[in-house]
């Protein structure tokens, strides 16, 4: 481990950058890569083969499964988010002013009759 060369690429894909480490144990191993890549510069044989693998994909049929993984695009985003927390909160307030005001008619309802009821007490008892 200690004679081990690092090299670090940052690749900035669909807005993304990612973080490719590339461990070598010994310069036979380097050399191979270097041979693997045909001795080019490793950032531009990353996006050559991206642009290779973006025409091969372009190239098949609209049906194929990689193509429409590909074209698709997320329904959501931080706004349509925010519509759906914003919804869900005025859904919760309107319950709990409805379950309010169920509470105050029911415990108005229950001293209007226990006021009949104690004047009907009253009434038949005196």
């Amino acid at each position: 481990m200690a004679n081990m060369n690092v090299w670090v690429l940052f690749v900035i894909s669909h807005g993304m950058t990612v973080r490719i480490e590339l461990y070598f144990t010994s310069e036979e191993c380097w050399a191979q890569f270097d041979e693997l890549i045909k001795h080019r510069n490793i950032i531009n044989y990353v996006k050559a083969q991206r642009l290779s693998w973006f025409g091969h994909t372009n190239r098949m049929s609209e049906t194929s499964i990689v193509k429409r993984i590909q074209k698709w695009k997320p329904f959501t985003g931080r706004l349509v988010c925010i519509v759906v927390v914003v919804c869900i909160v005025v859904v919760c307030v309107l319950l709990l002013v409805v379950v309010c005001i169920v509470v105050v008619f029911l415990s108005v309802f229950f001293v209007v009759v226990l006021c009949v009821l104690l004047w009907l007490s009253c009434v038949y008892c005196c």
